[in-house]
């Protein structure tokens, strides 16, 4: 069986706009179609060529205001710095234990202006540097994940918020109607004060004010997984054809600014809920970690879906909806959601483990 690595926001085509999930309150608007430049502004990575252009096991990347942009890269474990050309400038860090060194998958954290904030995750570990790449300051996460990371909230689920949006989440995701059949909600947030959204496995993000107010609707190239939405451009992976891994950016065609409005004052965070109706969905994902850890000694990799554990698949409970968030040979993350309610459990092991998580712990949010 091939093993195909987990992408968090497939999305497709650039020439047309489809239909979405839109909110009652909100379905008398029209939202504006926004086109991306039809070819990438910025192009890292090839098939074959210089080791400074080859990518592998890229867990991120960001562009800062001067058109540079951060790669970070897997194999070698190190993050790069290339022009807005696409020419390698820069390498920070490298493997290791030291200041400013790595030990394991490398996410971008929100960090104001162009400061790079990066969590290690097998380390457990925050790294600050300036616009330039030099280390400025690192420290142990909170509670065996970033104090940073990730927020989930009825079914929706933010990889990242910016610090000046992240009190806006909760009550964001409380205009947005719960979907039937139930669905995944993929949040990124910009640095415009939108709130980008995905659908499962929709093929557009739609644009929202903090407030909930539909602002526009965007479609994306084929296989290209968003990581970043900065001053009007789309950072990304796309894998082409042959899985080789290129990080790209597209410039988004002017957008009015939506700028944050007053939408309370205490910060979210991944709240943990107990209860009766916790039990079942955690020993589902017990079974659910079990499951996985077979999969990997029959295909020497965590498997990418479902229907590759068909014993998790026949035992999983009615009225309960399985994700899994990303794979790969060193871990995996996966979440759990009642059909009934907006309960949702979750987890992550090893190098897959989402920034915000606590590594093979199950934690679970209403």
């Amino acid at each position: 069986m091939r093993i195909q690595r987990t992408l968090w926001f497939p999305v497709f085509a650039v020439t047309a706009i489809v239909a979405v999930a839109i909110p009652r309150s909100a379905r008398s608007q029209a939202p504006a179609h926004w086109a991306l430049s039809a070819i990438p502004v910025t192009s890292i990575g090839v098939v074959e060529g210089s080791t400074d252009d080859e990518l592998a096991n890229v867990s991120g990347a960001r562009r800062l205001a001067d058109g540079r942009v951060i790669v970070a890269n897997g194999k070698p474990l190190e993050l790069r710095v290339y022009s807005a050309a696409g020419k390698l400038v820069q390498r920070i860090g490298r493997s290791g234990d030291g200041p400013g060194e790595f030990r394991g998958r490398l996410d971008f954290l929100p960090a104001g202006g162009d400061s790079i904030l990066i969590y290690d995750q097998a380390s457990l570990r925050t790294i600050l540097y300036s616009p330039g790449g030099k280390l400025l300051h690192e420290w142990p996460a909170k509670q065996g994940g970033s104090d940073r990371g990730m927020i989930v909230y009825r079914r929706a689920l933010a990889p990242a918020i910016p610090p000046q949006m992240n009190h806006c989440f909760r009550q964001f995701a409380s205009t947005l109607p719960l979907l039937d059949p139930p669905a995944l909600r993929t949040v990124v947030a910009d640095d415009n004060g939108h709130f980008w959204v995905r659908i499962d496995k929709d093929n557009a993000l739609t644009a929202y004010s903090t407030n909930g107010r539909i602002l526009g609707v965007v479609r994306l190239p084929p296989r290209f997984e968003v990581y970043r939405i900065d001053h009007g451009y789309f950072t990304g992976l796309t894998l082409t054809d042959d899985d080789v891994e290129e990080v790209q950016v597209f410039r988004l065609a002017t957008v009015p600014a939506s700028p944050v409005g007053a939408c309370g004052t205490v910060a979210d965070s991944f709240v943990r809920v107990k209860g009766v109706q916790v039990a079942p969905m955690i020993t589902a994902l017990r079974n659910a970690m079990t499951a996985g850890e077979m999969a990997y000694s029959n295909y020497g990799s965590y498997v990418s879906t479902i229907d590759s554990m068909p014993t998790l698949k026949a035992q999983l409970p009615k009225g309960m909806t399985f994700r899994m968030l990303r794979s790969g040979r060193k871990g995996w993350a996966a979440i759990l959601f009642d059909q009934h309610s907006t309960l949702t459990c979750l987890f992550g092991l090893s190098d897959e483990t989402p920034p915000g998580w606590a590594d093979g712990t199950i934690g679970c949010s209403d």
